[in-house]
């Protein structure tokens, strides 16, 4: 999966719900045609005029045509955004912290862990 994330500080006084227009800006340029697989708009808890919109692409798609769907996707946001915006390209990895298979002290049950307290006293 390749990650396409642009942050961008939204123009001052901007009244619409930027999620949604977003969304609606990608749904419109159709850009599931060209290997978009999901998006995500964040919006700042401290200012919310900073946004950071993150695009998932299919890496082998998203590779081949990297500058023109880079700057695509800039000329789509470019109306809601307030001067220049940084733009950022990586692969993205997904991790699922359910799945680790480090053992952990919080892990452990009373019992269990005085039994490991006593092996180590043990050497």
């Amino acid at each position: 999966m390749a990650v396409l994330r642009i942050d961008f500080v939204v123009k001052p006084g901007l009244t619409v719900d930027l999620p949604t227009s977003v969304g609606e800006l990608i749904v419109r340029a159709e850009l599931h045609r060209e290997g978009l697989e999901s998006s995500v708009v964040l919006v700042s808890d401290r200012e919310s005029r900073l946004v950071t919109l993150l695009t998932l692409w299919n890496a082998e798609r998203f590779e081949q045509a990297k500058d023109r769907l880079t700057s695509w996707t800039e000329r789509l946001i470019a109306d809601l955004a307030d001067g220049a915006m940084r733009t950022y390209t990586g692969q993205a990895h997904f991790l699922d912290p359910k799945s680790s298979t480090k053992l952990t002290i919080a892990d452990l049950r009373p019992d269990e862990l005085a039994e490991l307290v006593d092996m180590s006293n043990a050497e």
